[in-house]
């Protein structure tokens, strides 16, 4: 009897471990959440998969949450009454537990949360890269392919997938998408070379067409008090954030922002080797050694570069900005930017070399950020956040995200356009405000030009739009987003840091005249070669020929 009952004891353990290896491999083979379950129809008619509701709103019959990691500065505590978050909330009946922090700490908790496992349902803002994409989705399979699920459940992202070249952007090695894509309209110039015309105008000077001349404009800046405060010691004729000097080398050739290559007509060109880099190291070690070019530009960061310019006299008389807005204040009592007008396009300049400069197109009009949002494994239901992703892709609901809710900071005037409302301490706030900036949305690509009566936006458009007219002969050719294998990433990564740093220490020396470009330049590029940069070339040729499609 003993006997029997041990057997069936093992019979019993036996029957539940493959039950349970079973249960294991149909979990490995099969979607989490309801993908499997059967179609029903709810008490208001609608078809339903368990809890979910197949289309309409509310998202679910039962309210459901999931938790999201993300960056953000806005209080924990305040999130919930957020007019876009509460909206959201109640037209989906889904609530997020948003797990927020500022973007260090939030890097460094996303890190060990997955390398620990205990990670949220979704993962998102500026915290995920690409290269996180790849780790976590195709190698370590922790971030889930979406795609399927966008085209069963999300119209809105289908929507946005469907926009020229961006589900080619978003899709990985694999074949399969990890993330929403983020449209933003921008403009095809970014970061790009303005002068002060304030400064042009008060010392009666004409805008420069070549190298020569724009030395010469500088000069005048330094020595003939262009500000007109009577300081004849306070102007800054050229600057840049550290990180953007580099752009203005695109005068004698190409930007050089690091090892970044750029797509030159038919030609894949590296600027931090071309000759035309030298030529521009040369240039500006002339403008740092006659105090033409601002001798704090290496140690320019966003909040020491900003200011400069934003005093009561500018200082700037040349800088690289996103727009003019960059070296204004603020707002002024006719509703535009404080010297929003100051700072106008430089155009492309002869050089003595002959040499077509050549700017790196910022966008071909939408930039497209395609890791703003993943959704783990740990998500028991991954079509509910995806439905809830989807109505916030909803065209009234990204509208509202970008400029401000209905009837409280903005009215819908029912033809397609909408116009901003007066804004008062009580409602008036704008719609980053009223939601997680972080979040990824999607502002239709005519959105900005159908938001009516706002002067400032529409002048720095304006600004954006003459500077992409002022360069539109001279600009590369976009790069479309270039996703490395873990292999690729893993090999390029020593690689690249150490190019990366070899070209920063040397164009620092070279600038400041600790060290002489003419004389070190065979050096400069053998230490290249020694670094990788053949190799760094020939695998960035194959993925970047592959993303164009050749």
């Amino acid at each position: 009897m003993k006997k029997k009952r041990i057997v069936a004891a093992l019979l019993a353990i036996m029957l539940l471990s493959a039950t349970a290896l079973t249960a294991c491999d149909k979990k490995a083979d099969e979607p989490a959440g309801v993908g499997n379950a059967s179609v029903t129809i709810g008490d208001d008619g609608r078809e339903m998969k368990g809890n979910l509701y197949l289309e309409g709103l509310p998202v679910v019959k039962e309210q459901e949450t999931f938790t999201f990691l993300i960056d953000d500065v806005t209080d924990p505590a305040k999130i919930q009454e957020l007019e876009m978050i509460k909206q959201i909330t109640e037209d989906t009946n889904v609530k997020v537990d948003f797990l927020v922090y500022p973007n260090a700490v939030a890097v460094e908790k996303k890190n060990t949360m997955l390398n620990t496992g205990d990670y949220p349902d979704v993962m998102g803002g500026w915290l995920i890269g690409a290269g996180d994409v790849v780790k976590f989705g195709t190698t370590e399979k922790i971030f889930i392919p979406l795609e399927e699920l966008f085209a069963e459940y999300a119209p809105n992202v289908e929507e946005a997938l469907a926009l020229p070249g961006i589900k080619q952007n978003m899709t990985l090695p694999d074949g399969h998408i990890y993330s929403p894509p983020y449209p933003v309209p921008e403009p095809e110039l970014i970061f790009a070379p303005y002068i002060n015309q304030v400064w042009l105008d008060n010392l009666d000077l004409e805008m420069p067409t070549t190298t020569e001349q724009f030395y010469d404009v500088l000069k005048a800046f330094k020595e003939q008090d262009a500000n007109g405060n009577g300081d004849p010691n306070d102007e800054i004729p050229i600057s840049a954030q550290s990180t953007r000097l580099g752009n203005w080398f695109a005068l004698f050739g190409y930007p050089v922002i690091d090892t970044t290559m750029l797509v030159d007509g038919d030609k894949l060109v590296v600027p931090a080797v071309e000759p035309s880099y030298k030529e521009a190291i040369k240039f500006f070690n002339k403008l740092y050694e006659e105090q033409l070019l601002d001798q704090e530009v290496f140690s320019r960061e966003h909040d020491s570069f900003f200011p400069q310019g934003k005093g009561v006299d500018s200082t700037f008389g040349a800088a690289i900005l996103y727009n003019p807005s960059d070296m204004s204040p603020g707002l002024g009592e006719d509703g535009l930017f404080v010297r929003g007008t100051d700072y106008v396009p430089l155009p492309p300049l002869t050089n003595p070399q002959g040499q077509k400069p050549v700017y790196a197109r910022g966008s071909t009009g939408t930039t497209t950020f395609v890791s703003q949002l993943v959704v783990t494994d740990a998500a028991k239901n991954p079509e509910t956040i995806v439905r809830w992703i989807d109505h916030v892709y909803n065209k009234e609901i990204s509208t509202q995200i970008q400029f401000g809710k209905f009837d409280v900071t903005l009215t819908d005037n029912g033809d397609g356009t909408y116009t901003p409302m007066e804004k008062t301490d009580i409602t008036g706030a704008p719609g980053y405000v009223q939601f997680l900036s972080a979040i990824p949305r999607f502002p239709r690509p005519d959105l900005f030009a159908k938001v009516t009566n706002e002067p400032s936006q529409q002048a720095m458009r304006d600004a954006e739009d003459n500077m992409d007219e002022v360069w539109k002969d001279n600009l590369s050719t976009k790069i479309p987003t270039v996703w490395r294998t873990a292999e690729e990433s893993k090999e390029l990564s020593v690689i690249e840091t150490d190019l990366n740093n070899h070209i920063k220490k040397t164009r620092a020396e070279w600038i400041t005249g600790t060290a002489d470009v003419e004389a070190d330049w065979d050096a400069y590029l053998k230490q290249m070669d020694d670094f990788g940069l053949q190799k760094y070339i020939e695998i960035n040729t194959k993925q970047i020929n592959a993303a164009l499609g050749k």
